[in-house]
């Protein structure tokens, strides 16, 4: 599709799914962008899952935090992209694969007529402290506003500093460290949300085949612990699932019909958490790639270039065709 620019084009890119990216010459430097946008990574109207026609972002359109700064260096991804300005500051917007993650809250935090529905155990991870103590320092007799707890919110769910002001004072009232340090952030929180076993709500039943056993005995199943949320947030199938079941059912467990072994499901569910595969060492690495393979398809998995990634990782690591 033919576009008429004013400006001179200095810098083309583009991404994994045809996403396409490039600097004009003007006073700032404008950044354009067109093609898919389901995760945000255009940098544009996130309500837009496609712009066909090249927009400007709005990260580089002269907002407060970019304002007298250049675009110098622009990197794409299959859900992400990251700038480089003049003052050697990294930018990044799109998909953490963590879509949908507000479904499932547990509990609710603020005051009188302005409840607000939270995940009691993403909220402990983040901020190490117990939804009582967060809703006593926030919404005791100095209240916080709405925007205020949205602010606060933003960063818990997304890592997103909206309004610094407003999320400072908040990270105050705390008494956290603002702001927040390189080992705080949702991914590494994520992560460790892994190993919480407490305040998962939701159960993978795996058959297990005992050949021994009477074929008139109950069937015995092994079960892997994890959250529903993160389930809704990282797998398509998952999000299918529980959108066409009425919640009011409350369902907390599923039989697995892969015939996957124990361990690859496993490797899967923490894959959810930590955004990486790791084998111990008395597993089969052929058997846990062969079985995982699919996995993409099946589970219709949001990130399908790092899971791929990962599993190309274990190939190399194994010598593995």
């Amino acid at each position: 599709m033919p576009v008429s620019a004013q400006d001179k084009v200095t810098k083309i890119f583009t991404g994994i799914h045809a996403s396409g990216f490039f600097f004009v010459r003007s006073k700032p430097d404008r950044l354009y962008a067109c093609g898919r946008n389901q995760d945000g990574e255009l940098g544009i109207d996130h309500n837009s899952l496609h712009r066909w026609v090249p927009a400007a972002v709005k990260n580089f359109k002269g907002s407060e935090i970019l304002t007298e700064k250049k675009a110098v260096q622009l990197a794409t991804g299959s859900t992400q992209t990251l700038v480089l300005t003049d003052q050697n500051e990294l930018y990044g917007w799109g998909s953490q694969d963590i879509t949908g993650i507000q479904k499932f809250c547990d509990c609710e935090i603020g005051t009188m007529g302005n409840q607000i529905p939270v995940h009691k155990a993403l909220l402990g991870c983040r901020t190490k402290l117990t939804i009582d103590q967060i809703q006593k320092k926030l919404f005791g007799e100095k209240s916080i506003n709405k925007e205020q707890t949205l602010s606060f919110l933003k960063w818990i769910y997304y890592d997103e500093i909206s309004d610094i002001g407003k999320l400072e004072q908040t990270f105050n009232l705390l008494e956290l460290t603002f702001p927040p340090s390189v080992d705080n952030t949702l991914e590494k929180d994520i992560a460790q949300l892994y190993k919480d076993d407490d305040s998962k709500d939701f159960k993978i039943l795996v058959k297990i085949e005992d050949e021994e056993n009477d074929e008139e005995e109950e069937d015995k199943y092994e079960e892997i612990p994890v959250h529903k949320f993160i389930l809704y947030a990282r797998s398509g199938l998952f999000r299918a699932m529980f959108d066409y079941v009425n919640e009011k059912e409350n369902i907390n467990k599923v039989q697995d019909y892969t015939n996957k072994s124990i361990e690859s499901l496993e490797i899967l569910i923490k894959y959810f958490y930590t955004n990486s595969i790791g084998l111990k060492t008395n597993q089969d690495p052929k058997l846990i790639v062969d079985e995982l393979s699919d996995a993409v398809e099946y589970y219709k998995l949001n990130d399908q270039c790092n899971f791929e990634f990962e599993l190309n990782n274990i190939k190399k690591q194994f010598e593995l065709n």
